[in-house]
C-alpha cells in the first residue's frame, strides 16, 4: 500500500468530478410532495439479522469478482449485470430524468435561500449554478438509484473511458442488491428539505454507503492508508480533502457547504474504516444492521445518544402571504460547520466548537418567502441549559454584526433563532412567549 503522502494528485483530480456527482446523487433526494407522519420509526432492514452473515459473504465474493473484472483479469460478466450502456440519445433521456429528480431548480433555489439567510453564502453566490457545475460535462456515467445500476455513455466507453473511475457507483449497485438498501433508506418525518444535501438522518445513512465505497476505490487504486492507525487515517483524509477543496468547482463553496458536501465520503470512510478495524471479519454485518441515525453518531460514534425530534408550530410563525419553501435538519454536522464558518479562528477555536457539537440533540430549520421578504427559523435542542446558552451566545455575536434582523433566545435546553431580510424587521415576541410555539417531540425518530 502507498502512504497518504503518495496520493497521486492527477489521478485524484480526474476522479473529483465523479466524486462530486456521487456525493450529490446517491439516494439523497426524494420527491418534493412526499409526506409522512411526524413520528416515524426507523425502517427495518430487508436483510434479517440471521441472514446478514450470508449477505456479507455474497457481497465480499461479488466485490472480489467485480474488482478483478475492472482490472481486466476476468471476463466482465458481473459488470454487465451492474451497468447499462446507452447510446447518446437514450443516455441523455435517462440523465434528464435523474437530474430532474435530484437537482430541480425549485429545490436548489430554496436551499440557496436558506444558506443566504443563515449568512453562509453571500448575496452574489450562485448556489444552483455552483452545484450543477460539479457535474462533469458531458456526463460520462452516473448511478441510477432508481434502477440500481451504473448508466454509461456508450461513446465515452468506446473512446477509451475507464470504468475504474466508476467503481464507487458499481459498489452502490452491489450494496443495494445484496443488503437491500432501499429498505434501509431513512423514511421521512414531515416534509423533507429540498436540495441535494439531504437531511441529517439521510447524510448519516449516506456516510455508510459512500464511505464503504470510497474505501474500496482506495484499495483498487492502491491509495489506501498504510495502516489502521487513526493518525494514518487522519493524515490520509486530510491529504485527500486538501486536493478536493482546492479543485474547481469545490473551491467556490464556503467552508460550511464544503463540509456538508464532503462528509458522506470522507467522514463515512473514517466511520467504516474504524468499524472494520474493530471487527475485521464481521464489520459490514454490524454496520448495515445498525445504520447510524444522525451525523452526530458518525462523527462521535462512542458518545452519541439516540436523537430526538423538535418542531415548530409553523402557523404561529407564518405571516399572511408567506410560503414555507424549505424545511430540514442541520444535525450536529450542520451546526458544527455553521458555527465553524461564523466563528472559527476568532474568540472561539475549532476544538471548542467540535466539543460543543457533541451536545446536539435535535434541530429543525424552516424558511419562508413572502410579500414581506424572507425569513428563517431554527429550533435546536441541546444536552442542557448550559450548552444551549453557549450556542446562543455565539449566535448573538453574529447577530450584532449582521445587516439582517436576528433574534436569538435560549430557554432551558433549547435555542430558537429567527432571521429575516426584507423591508422591515418583524415584530417578534421575546422570552417565554417566543417558545410557546416550539414543542419537543420526545422519543420520535
Amino acid at each position: 500500500m502507498q502512504s497518504f503522502s503518495l496520493i497521486r494528485p492527477q489521478r485524484c483530480r480526474r476522479a473529483i468530478l465523479a466524486l462530486a456527482a456521487l456525493l450529490l446523487s446517491c439516494g439523497c433526494s426524494q420527491p418534493e410532495d412526499e409526506t409522512a407522519s411526524v413520528c416515524t420509526a426507523p425502517p427495518a432492514p430487508v436483510v434479517e439479522e440471521a441472514e446478514l452473515p450470508v449477505a456479507q459473504e455474497r457481497f465480499a465474493s461479488q466485490l472480489e469478482a467485480l474488482l478483478e473484472e475492472l482490472q481486466t483479469l476476468r471476463p466482465p460478466a458481473l459488470l454487465d449485470a451492474l451497468m447499462a450502456v446507452e447510446n447518446d440519445a437514450d443516455f441523455e433521456l435517462r440523465l434528464k430524468h435523474w437530474e430532474d429528480r435530484h437537482f430541480s431548480a425549485r429545490r436548489l433555489q430554496a436551499e440557496a435561500l436558506a444558506w443566504q439567510l443563515m449568512e453562509v453564502t453571500e448575496l452574489d453566490f450562485d448556489y444552483p449554478a455552483s452545484i450543477l457545475a460539479m457535474l462533469p460535462q458531458p456526463m460520462p456515467f452516473f448511478y441510477d438509484d432508481g434502477a440500481h445500476e451504473l448508466v454509461v455513455r456508450q461513446s465515452w466507453l468506446e473512446a477509451g473511458g475507464e470504468l475504474r473511475l466508476a467503481v464507487r457507483e458499481l459498489v452502490y449497485a452491489l450494496q443495494h442488491r445484496i443488503f437491500g438498501l432501499d429498505d434501509l433508506t431513512p423514511t421521512r418525518a414531515g416534509k423533507q428539505g429540498p436540495g441535494p444535501l439531504g437531511d441529517d438522518h439521510k447524510l448519516a445513512w449516506m456516510a455508510v454507503v459512500q464511505g464503504d465505497a470510497l474505501g474500496i476505490w482506495a484499495q483498487l487504486e492502491k491509495q489506501a492508508p498504510t495502516s489502521d492507525d487513526p493518525q494514518s487515517v487522519d493524515a490520509w483524509l486530510a491529504a485527500l480533502r486538501g486536493i478536493i477543496t482546492q479543485s474547481e468547482p469545490m473551491r467556490r463553496f464556503p467552508p460550511m457547504l464544503q463540509e456538508l458536501l464532503l462528509f458522506p465520503e470522507l467522514e463515512g470512510f473514517r466511520y467504516t474504516h474504524r468499524a472494520r478495524a474493530l471487527q475485521p471479519e464481521h464489520w459490514r454485518e454490524q454496520v448495515y444492521q445498525n445504520m447510524p441515525r444522525s451525523t452526530q453518531a458518525v462523527l462521535y460514534a462512542s458518545q452519541s445518544p439516540a436523537p430526538n425530534r423538535v418542531a415548530l408550530d409553523v402557523q404561529a410563525f407564518q405571516q399572511e402571504g408567506d410560503s414555507l419553501v424549505y424545511e430540514n435538519s442541520l444535525g450536529a454536522l450542520g451546526w458544527r460547520a455553521w458555527l465553524r464558518q461564523l466563528h472559527c479562528g476568532e474568540t472561539t477555536g475549532c476544538a471548542e466548537l467540535d466539543e460543543l457539537a457533541q451536545h446536539w440533540r435535535a434541530d429543525r430549520l424552516y424558511v419562508w418567502s413572502g410579500l414581506q421578504g424572507e425569513r428563517a427559523a431554527l429550533l435546536a435542542d441541546w444536552a442542557d441549559a448550559h450548552q444551549a446558552e453557549r450556542v446562543a451566545s455565539l449566535l448573538r455575536t453574529q447577530a450584532q454584526r449582521s445587516s439582517r434582523c436576528w433574534l436569538v433566545e435560549a430557554q432551558e435546553s433549547q435555542v430558537l433563532v429567527l432571521i429575516a431580510q426584507g423591508a422591515a424587521c418583524p415584530n417578534w415576541p421575546t422570552g417565554a412567549r417566543l417558545f410557546e410555539a416550539a414543542r419537543q417531540l420526545d422519543g420520535c425518530w
